[in-house]
């Protein structure tokens, strides 16, 4: 499987509003022959990944999760517009409460259910981490079953150090493909990248991709 080039992090405009979007080549779908009908994107920031799935993919059900209460007060307000299905509460791999650690900056940061280390302090010094908070967590594997999803296609994963626990949560799910955003050292969670290489590959997935902090994998 060759992948075109993967994309910039930059604003993706539409109704002459700015939203965030990620590195994720839309093309790449096309290019791993998936036809996706239902996606999930899952750290949503301000949801312009999922905006940008849904418009792009027109016939596919979009899911997209944000765990930061603030941030997704704010979604709230204008989501419907766009037939993305919203859900306000964190992935993991737990059903119930679950800490979690909001942050400010003055650009792109989102928080997360581990602290930051001093790695990611000195990368991204203008990103301040707040005191811990209590939110709700969901498994996939739960959430599917109770809106009777029977599988997934993408899964678009930007969940600041909390990867290993939505994967733990997919249950017997292998979404077709898999992009999952790291900062390798950055969170207090002491799971390395090559872990979370090691478990996907156990489950069945394939690297076709490593862009180094984001990674394409493929369900064989």
């Amino acid at each position: 499987m060759v992948l075109t080039k993967q994309l910039k992090e930059e604003l993706y405009k539409i109704d002459g509003r700015e939203f965030f979007h990620s590195e994720f080549n839309l093309n790449w779908a096309i290019q791993a022959s998936v036809e996706p009908t239902v996606i999930f994107d899952i750290g949503a920031y301000d949801c312009g990944d999922a905006i940008r799935f849904k418009n792009h993919f027109a016939h596919a059900e979009v899911y997209s999760f944000e765990a930061d209460p603030e941030r997704a007060k704010k979604i709230k307000e204008y989501i419907w517009e766009y037939r993305v299905n919203f859900y306000d509460h964190a992935i993991s791999s737990i059903d119930g409460d679950i800490e979690f650690y909001p942050c400010v900056s003055d650009t792109f940061a989102q928080g997360s259910i581990y602290q930051h280390t001093n790695r990611y302090k000195t990368l991204y010094a203008n990103v301040n981490q707040l005191e811990k908070i209590m939110i709700k967590s969901k498994r996939i594997d739960t959430f599917c079953e109770e809106k009777k999803i029977t599988s997934i296609d993408i899964a678009h994963i930007d969940v600041e150090g909390a990867e290993m626990e939505v994967i733990n949560g997919l249950g017997i799910l292998r979404p077709k493909i898999l992009y999952i955003e790291t900062l390798a050292g950055c969170f207090d969670n002491k799971i390395s990248i090559q872990e979370i290489h090691e478990k996907l590959v156990s489950l069945g997935y394939e690297l076709i991709k490593d862009y180094i902090s984001n990674r394409f994998y493929y369900h064989t």
